[in-house]
């Protein structure tokens, strides 16, 4: 209780600040000791019954007829720490630098859009490191993501992904499953266009996109994107999908996506478009958390 008070006091969750936030008569110190030996001693049932109250919330602030679950894979920077339990070797994301590779761990998270303001709210965080004993793997991290979201919402939701979720087993599973999907295609991706293999590449290099969208972010950067769309095949499970190509947003490679959403219309495509554009929103949430870690 006193963490819980803590935390909404403080706005904070590191445990000095929560300390603080309490007010006690004694050294600051042997509040934080005190804080540190309950939480340890928190058990299973203890921390089932936290979490469930908490998902319970959630559920509350969904749209359960059609509930939109970002996935990510991201990254702690610890780059100056040297004798964190397990530190392991991240590339850094968030650098200007490409494939810079620092100190830190790996970050699973799965967060699903509030109905009404379309606010991330975490359903499946891990933070792991390859280093520890107890290291399953990335694969078992990111299937116990999106079964997280089948918990709460069935299989009556729209995944989104970026492009380090393009991988034959996210797509098997998530067809296999009846989840619909949005994923971001790495530039080697091959596919099977009319029985024959092409890379994604040349075909978005063919096309130059008859739709047009204005695309608005946060900080009321307007871009004007055109997009394309085409049948396609994966050579994994020879299921067909849509290809759509996402022009305008940089100047180097058109973004592809592949979904299993079915698309008729203009305002179809659009709308795939929007829903992977809404992946920003779990950008944003990292940047929140990691400033608090």
């Amino acid at each position: 209780m006193d963490v819980q008070y803590g935390l909404s006091r403080s706005g904070s969750c590191l445990i000095s600040n929560i300390a603080r936030s309490l007010d006690e008569n004694i050294k600051l110190g042997y509040t934080i000791e005190r804080l540190c030996d309950n939480l340890t001693k928190l058990d299973e049932e203890d921390r089932d019954i936290i979490w469930n109250n908490y998902l319970e919330e959630v559920k509350k602030n969904i749209d359960q007829e059609n509930a939109v679950v970002l996935f990510d894979d991201s990254d702690i920077n610890k780059e100056y720490s040297k004798k964190l339990e397990d530190l392991d070797r991240v590339m850094d994301a968030s650098s200007s630098q490409d494939k810079r590779i620092v100190n830190g761990y790996h970050v699973c998270e799965a967060t699903i859009l509030t109905k009404n303001q379309k606010q991330p709210m975490s359903i499946y965080s891990k933070i792991y490191s390859c280093k520890s004993a107890d290291f399953k793997s990335m694969n078992t991290y990111t299937l116990e993501s999106i079964k997280a979201s089948e918990n709460i919402i069935g299989e009556n939701f729209t995944g989104v992904f970026d492009r380090g979720y393009d991988d034959n087993k996210i797509f098997k599973y998530m067809s296999k499953n009846k989840h619909k999907f949005v994923v971001r295609l790495d530039d080697e991706r091959t596919l099977l266009f009319k029985g024959k293999k092409r890379s994604i590449e040349e075909v978005a290099n063919a096309r130059k996109g008859k739709i047009s969208y204005k695309a608005l972010f946060n900080d009321n950067e307007e871009y004007e994107l055109m997009v394309s769309y085409t049948k396609a095949t994966l050579p994994c499970n020879k299921c067909e999908y849509t290809l759509v190509i996402v022009y305008g947003l940089s100047e180097e490679h058109p973004m592809k996506l592949l979904t299993n959403i079915d698309i008729k219309t203009k305002e179809d495509v659009i709308k795939v478009v929007r829903l992977y554009l809404s992946r920003w929103r779990i950008e944003e949430h990292f940047r929140g958390k990691k400033t608090r870690i």
